[in-house]
């Protein structure tokens, strides 16, 4: 059974097309990997080998955060 907040995720995500895979951190898992972040909206960038690549605060500048990933995916 999904706790709450996972539903509501669940919900947003299939009714807008995101570019991008959203993750209910309902266990504080990822949260604690990135110095136990507590505000949102926050994503959290991963790399191809499974690393944090770093945690973005706040509503993200999309143009910039489409860069990096272009970037990061290109190396």
């Amino acid at each position: 059974m999904l706790p709450p907040v996972a539903k509501v995720f669940a919900a947003y995500t299939g009714q807008h097309l995101l570019p991008f895979r959203v993750v209910a951190d309902t266990q504080g898992r990822i949260a604690a990997a990135v110095n136990h972040v507590t505000l949102t909206p926050t994503a959290v960038l991963i790399d191809k080998d499974g690393g944090i690549l770093r945690p973005i605060i706040g509503e993200p500048g999309f143009a910039a955060l489409h860069a990096l990933i272009d970037k990061e995916l290109a190396e």
